[in-house]
């Protein structure tokens, strides 16, 4: 089957990918993202900060994503949870990549959090009204220096415990979002 038809498969092109919305690509029934070019980091915060963000939201709509990166110039511990790129230089991320290791769910008033990307591993309860409220406000990208005191104070606690990504001013969140059991659901 040529996958150039197949409307489960999407390539994207390098000025295409930062536009992506994996909530409406899963709508459409893409199945597979495919980056042919290598994506390049270092240059250029925002763009980072967005393409993990893309990686993460992929994650959490089920979309997989075919990708290759010129190096890796992130700490293992921090994105090893977000699936990883094809090629020599992604071979550590692969190896560190399991799915679940770093996801949320989101339900009236709370969020649960699970991260076990490190030893032990950890969970988290959050239903504090304000860091509730700010929660949203930490999913897309977003400039640190125009988040509500109430996100600044959040992120301040998610990154103490690395759940938060920020290259120079930009942040987002690490965790995906979980909108469905995994089958088997004892996959994580």
């Amino acid at each position: 089957m040529d996958v150039s038809i197949d409307p489960r498969v999407r390539h994207v092109g390098p000025a295409e990918i930062l536009a992506l919305d994996p909530a409406a690509l899963s709508a459409d029934g893409v199945q597979l993202l495919v980056l042919p070019e290598p994506v390049s980091f270092g240059s250029d915060d925002e763009r980072d900060v967005r393409f993990l963000r893309l990686l993460r939201e992929a994650v959490s709509y089920t979309l997989r994503i075919e990708w290759r990166a010129r190096a890796v110039p992130f700490d293992l511990m921090l994105v090893g949870h977000l699936p990883p790129p094809l090629g020599d230089e992604g071979r550590e991320w692969r190896h560190a990549y399991r799915f679940g290791l770093c996801y949320y769910q989101r339900g009236p008033g709370f969020v649960l959090l699970k991260d076990v990307r490190g030893e032990g591993g950890a969970r988290y309860r959050i239903d504090d009204e304000k860091a509730m409220s700010a929660w949203p406000e930490l999913e897309p990208v977003r400039r640190w220096s125009e988040l509500s005191p109430a996100a600044q104070e959040l992120c301040a606690l998610l990154a103490e415990e690395e759940l938060l990504l920020r290259r120079g001013d930009w942040v987002t969140l690490l965790p995906y979002r979980l909108r469905r059991w995994p089958v088997p659901f004892d996959a994580i």
